[in-house]
């Protein structure tokens, strides 16, 4: 979350000389390893996360070379479903993996479901002799295939990264994750399981083989240039959610005093530039739609929507999932904290930072 991030950039900024808004921490979605949400450093493993990532980016840093830096995109088939299931009688439904209140929808008494972006984006890093040092993929869904594992998994993503490190050996491959608050990777699998390891690999390996297409066409091409953008939003939280933790758990209260002592959201906005590609930072699990209408409205040729990223929201539903009910909007738990008004705020935001970077762009290619 949060705090654990400002604590990377500030130690990034410190040993590395990174300055801190320039640093985007993205996670890939897994069920399978110890939660640090609201830890801080008060774990031992959060406290091993954040300096794991400190000395990953300090090594890059020391290892920095000329690249030259290509983007390409592929649509995947039958790998991604929307999981919120409409009714014909208009009820709406989540449909989780492998959790003991799923849902079984019999198809009869399905009308639909909601939008999927079916879209692997890849970044390719070659350095001068053509040898391809970093790829940074985008893929949309959460991926469940190893929710039960009895281990430390990054599941069928984390099995995708080692599939493209393998093919390019000696290559770092980071998969991120994108609007995937009502998506999932699904893969070859029924809907009601299993979900273990020998799966996470299988759809992984599906992932990976649509990731090893789009880098293979993503064309690196000379010069370019790099920016950043970064704001603060801060975001109303429902009456229920604050009236919830007041009357929690004493460590529950913990992970959330700040909130509740405000009674407003504070996070940000982040978007990262290089060349025409614009990569944007959203904080939580946000409902894929406001993925869908930046990329539509972007005036950049690739924009690519990084969920998960520097903060933890909980679900980010739209404005119609509120009146649909469903998993995302339930009045329980902690990751319910968002009001209707809040995926409109952080998309707006992120619209206004997209298009000032495309301005200084082209005023930046007008002058060269």
């Amino acid at each position: 979350d949060l705090p654990l991030v400002k604590e990377i950039r500030r130690r990034v900024e410190e040993q590395c000389h990174i300055p801190a808004h320039n640093l985007m921490v993205g996670c890939t979605h897994t069920h399978r390893a110890p939660s640090i949400f609201g830890a801080q450093n008060t774990i031992p493993y959060a406290a091993f996360v954040v300096e794991a990532v400190v000395q990953a980016v300090c090594e890059a840093v020391g290892r920095l070379q000329p690249v030259r830096v290509g983007v390409n995109k592929v649509e995947t088939k039958d790998l991604v479903i929307n999981r919120r299931m409409k009714m014909i009688d208009g009820r709406v439904y989540s449909s989780r993996y492998s959790v003991p209140s799923t849902w079984y929808v019999p198809p009869e008494i399905l009308q639909g479901t909601g939008p999927v972006d079916p879209w692997l984006t890849s970044l390719r890093f070659e350095n001068l002799e053509g040898e391809v040092v970093g790829l940074l993929g985008n893929f949309t869904g959460h991926p469940l295939a190893a929710f039960r594992s009895r281990y430390i998994s990054g599941d069928s993503f984390g099995h995708a990264e080692e599939l493209l490190e393998t093919v390019h050996e000696g290559a770092v491959a980071m998969l991120t994750n994108g609007a995937e608050g009502n998506t999932i990777v699904r893969g070859p699998f029924p809907e009601r399981g299993p979900r273990y390891d020998p799966q996470a690999e299988i759809v992984g390996q599906i992932v990976g083989g649509y990731w090893l297409t789009a880098q293979a066409g993503a064309l690196p091409v000379d010069g370019g240039s790099v920016a950043a953008a970064w704001r603060e939003v801060e975001m109303p939280v429902r009456e229920s959610f604050l009236e919830r933790m007041r009357n929690s758990p004493p460590e529950v209260q913990r992970r959330n005093a700040e909130v509740v002592r405000q009674g407003k959201m504070v996070s940000e906005m982040q978007v990262l530039r290089i060349n025409d590609i614009a990569l944007v930072a959203m904080p939580g699990e946000v409902f894929v739609e406001v993925q869908l209408m930046l990329k539509e409205k972007s005036p950049f040729p690739h924009t690519v929507v990084v969920g998960c990223a520097n903060d933890v929201l909980g679900y980010v539903p739209t404005r119609e999932a509120f009146s649909e009910g469903g998993y995302e909007v339930d009045e329980t738990g902690e990751w319910n904290r968002p009001t209707e008004d809040t995926l409109g705020m952080l998309g707006m935001t992120a619209l206004d930072l997209i298009r000032g970077l495309w301005r200084d762009y082209q005023e930046k290619n007008a002058h060269e």
